[in-house]
């Protein structure tokens, strides 16, 4: 949800429409929103795969670890590590546990 809202507040539009953009798994959808809150395009194509894993997978598991694991396990089988360049990068991030109290 923080993401969801802080994308919507970057691109000027309504938390339910940024949603639906997040959530419609259409690439062009996240691609129009990413750009419109003028997101880095560097992290496009990692983002879009986590985003489109999260979309389809994030209820099926109980805790952030047992995500956090199963994504990690994803990005490797499918070696979006060998070839998006920031991946290996947001791999880490993920892998180190690092969560929103940690930040704030």
């Amino acid at each position: 949800m923080f993401f969801e809202i802080s994308l919507s507040i970057r691109a000027g539009i309504p938390h339910a429409n940024a949603r639906v953009l997040l959530n419609d798994g259409n690439p062009a959808a996240l691609s129009s929103l990413w750009k419109r809150a003028k997101m880095p395009e560097s992290t496009f194509d990692e983002m879009q795969v986590i985003i489109s894993f999260a979309t389809k997978h994030l209820k099926d598991f109980k805790t952030t670890s047992d995500y956090g694991k199963h994504l990690l396990e994803y990005l490797q089988y499918n070696s979006y590590d060998k070839t998006i360049p920031l991946m290996p990068y947001m791999m880490s991030l993920i892998s180190s546990g690092l969560r929103m109290r940690n930040v704030i």
